[in-house]
């Protein structure tokens, strides 16, 4: 992104007409005295007074003081771009805890509050960029350690066709595990850097939600689930497999955090412009803190630990929903299940 510089430019201009201004300010101040002494005959020419040298001195004593006088206001009228400099330098050497407060001129005010904000958003950034490396490591680590150890006890000829057996599905699954890890980071990328959806198709979600239900058939039955749908079939324009993913993704926690035996609700509203799709199960629920970082990549809740996952999932369906120019929101109380409600522009 280029940035013009023509702000730039007017600074030095309007810096050059101050030095300019003062200059001539200094030589009219000198010449007015010169011409009121020699209105009062204080100077006469007849006594031997050299006009054209006396000229000259002022002249000089004129630029002399003016460059001072310029020197002194550059110093102070330029003392506000040193400590912007020195911050600015500051920051570029990792340092975010620097703040400005100028509280005038109103420009300084606004340039000040603007990079304040945008100094405490990089520390943001930096703080979440290091959460995002070990969270990182940690989640790949932690299979891989999990299939060498049990791939080492693999080894051990001693071991029963029932331990055997066992070993051989933990390192399974940890492979799936990373797989999926694997492929959601790759998602999540191709995501980020996705700004316009190309490729818009119609779709029906209430059908696509239907054929999710299908495909995690196994797992819901397994819990003896009990869905309660109130869908709206209609057509809306969207990237159907990316939507897909949504509900896939919602589905799944649903179904994941509800108890044996719960009941998951799925309401969908329309209005003219835009249509609501409600995802509630009676589970386990979360607190307020939980509900504040659910969205941040590879952040799971103790219990999410305990059943699986890598804390993308919710990550990548808040972008997909943001491609579509929709909104994600959250409610949940501990105990008492967790609702989603997506919100999309029919068009």
């Amino acid at each position: 992104m280029k940035i013009k510089k023509t702000r730039s430019h007017s600074l030095t201009f309007y810096y050059s007409l101050t030095v300019f201004f003062i200059l001539i300010a200094t030589m009219t101040i000198l010449f007015s005295i010169l011409a009121l002494f020699q209105r009062m005959n204080w100077i006469n020419p007849s006594k031997g007074v050299n006009l054209l040298l006396l000229f000259a001195m002022l002249a000089a004593a004129s630029i002399v003081i003016g460059t001072i006088c310029s020197y002194l206001f550059s110093r102070i009228l330029l003392s506000p771009f040193r400590t912007i400099i020195e911050s600015m330098e500051k920051v570029t050497r990792g340092d975010f805890s620097v703040q400005l407060s100028f509280d005038a001129p109103e420009e300084l005010k606004k340039f000040s509050e603007q990079f304040n904000i945008m100094v405490k958003e990089l520390a943001n950034t930096e703080i979440l960029r290091s959460d995002f490396i070990n969270s990182f490591s940690h989640e790949f680590k932690t299979p891989i350690i999990s299939i060498k150890g049990f791939t080492a006890l693999l080894q051990n000829p001693d071991l029963s066709e029932a331990q055997r057996q066992e070993y051989m599905g933990i390192i399974l699954e940890e492979s799936e595990r990373l797989t999926e890890l694997s492929t959601n980071i790759l998602n999540l990328t191709k995501l980020e850097n996705t700004e316009i959806l190309t490729g818009l198709e119609p779709c029906n979600p209430a059908e696509q939600i239907r054929r999710c239900l299908i495909l995690l058939q196994s797992r819901w039955e397994k819990k003896q689930l009990i869905f309660q749908l109130d869908l709206i079939d209609l057509t809306m324009m969207a990237k159907a497999d990316l939507l897909q993913q949504v509900w896939l993704n919602l589905l799944d926690n649903a179904i994941k955090f509800s108890q044996p035996g719960g009941t998951i609700h799925i309401l969908m509203i329309q209005t003219d412009q835009s249509v609501s799709l409600i995802f509630k199960d009676e589970g386990i629920g979360m607190s307020e803190d939980q509900l504040q970082r659910i969205f941040r990549k590879f952040y799971q809740t103790d219990q999410g630990r305990e059943k699986g996952g890598n804390g993308l999932g919710l990550n990548v369906v808040k972008r997909i929903v943001e491609l579509h120019h929709g909104s994600i929101a959250t409610e949940s109380q501990p105990h008492q299940g967790t609702s989603f409600t997506i919100q999309l522009p029919k068009a």
